[in-house]
């Protein structure tokens, strides 16, 4: 009667140890793969902010959105009812909430309400240019949170739109940044209300040293770092003053002309 021959310890420890190295090998491309499915997961969703928009500006006679804290006049309300709801305003890179242990720049910053009537808390991992809101001079200084209204694009018909940002990854609900904005001191820095350096609010390194944006033109793709200083915020926006001093952090990122 032959007898069944069993592996051996050594030939088990073999085998693992193949197991652990194709492990060790396939683990940072699986990594990698992941990282892309949810930055084209973060594109897709910010397609569905454009889409929103588009029609909310065909509504509007080609006019963005206002900006009234009294009226509770913010976009994500707004949206809301274009079918933008919460499961788009996340950012797959970015879904855990500040208030739950977040951190940035993988974490959802959250807005409570403020009992205006209506008021209502909302979250999101994405934020609006404040430069595009159709502020016009009934309005209150306040409302363009102290940045002269005259620069805002107002309307997406504009010449350039594509290189004016609407809404892009964010650590805030919104930013105003200038060309003279200093990047953030270090990877990851907190960013509170009172932040005067704006850009600081959008250069995040949320997807391998870029961030993912729709544009004035409804069109979606990814934005270098750096880039970010060279878009065309607003009417008057510099895109040909000197670069920032890079951080240590952001050296290593790709330069832009």
């Amino acid at each position: 009667m032959n007898k069944q021959r069993g592996f051996t310890l050594i030939e088990l420890l073999v085998v693992i140890s193949i197991i652990a190295l194709l492990m060790a090998v396939l683990m940072p491309s699986l990594q990698r793969a992941r990282k892309q499915a949810r930055a084209v997961a973060c594109l897709s969703n910010l397609r569905q902010f454009g889409i929103a928009c588009a029609t909310y500006t065909q509504d509007s006679n080609g006019y963005l959105f206002a900006r009234h804290r009294e009226l509770n006049y913010h976009w994500p309300q707004i949206l809301e009812s274009y079918g933008l709801d919460e499961d788009f305003r996340m950012c797959p890179m970015a879904t855990k909430l500040l208030t739950e242990g977040g951190t940035h720049p993988f974490a959802a910053w959250v807005r409570p309400g403020y009992g205006y009537p209506g008021d209502i808390p909302y979250a999101s991992s994405y934020g609006i240019n404040g430069w595009v809101h159709n502020i016009t001079s009934a309005d209150t200084y306040d409302n363009n949170c102290g940045h002269p209204i005259q620069n805002n694009w107002k309307t997406t018909d504009v010449k350039g739109s594509n290189r004016a940002p609407l809404f892009l990854d964010s650590l805030r609900i919104d930013g105003w940044p200038e060309p003279f904005d200093i990047p953030p001191e270090y990877e990851g820095q907190t960013i509170g209300p009172g932040e005067t350096n704006n850009m600081r609010r959008f250069c995040g390194n949320r997807h391998e040293g870029y961030v993912n944006a729709v544009f004035l033109d409804f069109s979606v793709g990814k934005i270098g770092l750096k880039h970010l200083w060279i878009l065309k915020w607003h009417r008057s926006y510099n895109v040909n003053a000197d670069p920032p001093v890079w951080p240590e952090w952001m050296k290593r990122f790709k330069d832009y002309n």
